[in-house]
């Protein structure tokens, strides 16, 4: 075989590799998220039937295409999720999709995230372009309070593994309540931050409650020595 044509093979295969390699880079129209309010405004997350977000029927999970390929405004909690599944799903690729419920009742706004690796975010969605390759990132929030409190949400999801999902923020758990849960074979991470509700302390009894209960014991003591200079 002459040099030319043992070129010529080695390029066709390189194509081809090329080709399979990048084939499932369709990324996910990206979505402006904005800052969670103090209410509650990822309140349905996800349901335990798919939903067809358009028709509003039940369906079996990703029975139907969902054209077009995008997120609506406000409903990126619901649907960005289901998209990111189902990107992962027809192209054999690694997913992470992390919801954030803020029922802190203070206002959380995301100072930046990063993507050290992965094909594109959608809201909390990121999903790899090829079978190989996993996923990996983190996003730094800040909660309005009187503190500023600040904490991490960070994801890794290897090409062979189990995913592994962090939060951390330091007095977060002190002041509030911090519930982690995972759906659909732990491609969802949901993250819900909840104020603590300390008891309400009875209000501190006054001045004069005090003065009065100190005077009782002489008062008592008083007639018993006079009781006893008389006998």
């Amino acid at each position: 075989m002459s040099f030319k044509s043992l070129f010529i093979i080695i390029n066709i295969f390189l194509i081809q590799l090329f080709q399979i390699t990048f084939i499932h880079s369709i990324p996910l129209i990206e979505q402006k998220v904005a800052p969670l309010n103090e209410q509650e405004i990822v309140a349905t997350l996800l349901p335990e039937k798919n939903i067809d977000f358009f028709n509003g029927k039940k369906t079996p999970l990703f029975e139907k295409d969902i054209v077009p390929f995008y997120c609506q405004d406000g409903s990126s909690a619901e649907c960005c999720p289901f998209l990111a599944r189902k990107f992962a799903l027809e192209h054999h690729s690694r997913v992470a999709t992390i919801v954030l419920v803020n029922r802190s009742r203070y206002r959380i706004e995301l100072i930046s995230a990063s993507l050290e690796s992965g094909r594109h975010a959608e809201a909390y969605s990121s999903v790899t372009s090829r079978f190989l390759g996993g996923v990996k990132g983190f996003a730094l929030y800040y909660m309005n309070d009187d503190t500023f409190t600040s904490f991490v949400i960070s994801w890794s999801v290897p090409t062979i593994g189990s995913p592994i999902y962090e939060i951390h923020g330091p007095y977060l758990t002190e002041k509030y309540i911090i519930t982690l849960e995972s759906d659909y074979d732990n491609t969802v991470f949901r993250v819900i931050v909840t104020q603590k509700i300390y008891p309400v302390k009875p209000p501190a009894p006054p001045a004069s409650y005090w003065i009065f209960l100190t005077m009782i014991p002489p008062l008592l003591i008083i007639p018993c020595f006079c009781c006893l200079f008389k006998s």
